[in-house]
């Protein structure tokens, strides 16, 4: 059973896209939000829904790879040309130019990513109005700077996409399955994605195609434990790649012990490390509390490390998340 996955709980959103595109004092938008939350799609959904014959659309993309490379995020519009000063000037061209009476938009995602030549680009098209500019930013990384300062000045307007909330992830689940879900299971699957919406997307076809998510009299119903998908393991892993020794301590230590209080964290942990981990949001920090970011982060660390890694955390001398608790009551 393939499912589709409609856009939902994300009108104010589109509305808010909407408006920037039409403020004659805004060159666009930024969306950002946690890994996952839906920015690309909500972007994508913006573009679709404005493209026309008096509005063409742009879509390009940054790349971990791609941005090894001049201009490579916009490859696909770039001319044959014997310098960088007669390639940029084709490229912003190819990426403008429409007949007469028609305008564009640009969208970027994960523009975070963009090479340097792909970044002044962007600020020469932002500087001639040239297009009106959607971008996605990933929370945690830095909008790089060519674009901060463009954003610092106004020019670009901000929407911070949040996760689903409960009930509008009860929607999308009943809409994606073509009929209702029993309220446990709505919850269960809520409480372990957090209303990301990509998270939801790969555990839900997992569920249904291996059965435990399956129709019981008419209601859609989970049962059985999850295996989290592969394709998910790898892109919460990917998050984690090249984190530092003593953030990695931090978000072991919550993986086995959270919530934990930040003082009695800070005593067995390198501050160091703590803000880091914080930094790339793989933490959060909510009256003195200390949690993972995400209930996955630790099913992932946890099935992962369980017997290599976590039985060494440092000055603990446990995994046992009730001794852990103990310990750091102290």
């Amino acid at each position: 059973m393939r499912l589709k996955w409609p856009l939902t709980g994300r009108n104010e959103e589109l509305q808010s896209i909407a408006d920037a595109m039409s403020d004659p004092t805004l060159a666009g938008i930024v969306l950002c939000g946690a890994a996952g939350v839906g920015k690309s799609r909500v972007a994508r959904d913006a573009l679709h829904a404005m493209a026309s014959a008096q509005t063409r659309t742009r879509w390009a993309v940054g790349t971990a790879s791609a941005r090894a490379l001049p201009l490579g995020a916009f490859a696909s519009w770039a001319p044959p040309a014997a310098d960088s000063l007669q390639l940029v000037r084709g490229v912003i061209d190819s990426l403008t130019t429409t007949p007469a009476g028609s305008d564009v938009v640009l969208g970027v995602d994960d523009a975070h990513l963009l090479d340097d030549l792909s970044v002044f680009v962007l600020h020469q098209i932002i500087q001639r109005r040239a297009a009106k500019i959607i971008l996605t930013i990933r929370d945690g990384e830095p909008m790089p700077p060519g674009l901060e300062d463009v954003r610092s000045s106004g020019e670009l307007g901000r929407l911070d996409l949040q996760p689903l909330s409960r009930e509008e992830t009860s929607t999308l689940l009943a809409a994606t399955l073509n009929g209702p879900v029993a309220s446990d299971t709505a919850q269960r699957l809520w409480a372990l994605t957090r209303g990301n919406a990509l998270y939801l997307r790969n555990i839900v076809d997992q569920e249904v195609a291996d059965g435990r998510l399956a129709r019981c009299r008419g209601t859609w119903t989970w049962t059985g434990d999850i295996a989290i998908p592969s394709s998910l393991v790898e892109l919460i892993e990917s998050r984690m790649r090249g984190l530092p020794p003593a953030a990695g301590e931090v978000v072991d230590l919550l993986a086995v012990g959270e919530p934990l209080d930040l003082a009695a964290l800070r005593r067995i942990a390198d501050p160091v490390g703590i803000e880091e981990a914080e930094v790339r949001g793989l933490i959060t920090l909510k009256s003195n509390d200390v949690r993972l970011a995400h209930p996955l982060y630790g099913e992932v660390r946890r099935a992962r490390a369980a017997q290599t890694r976590l039985r060494r955390l440092p000055k603990t001398g446990t995994t046992n998340r009730d001794e852990l608790a103990a310990l750091l009551s102290r």
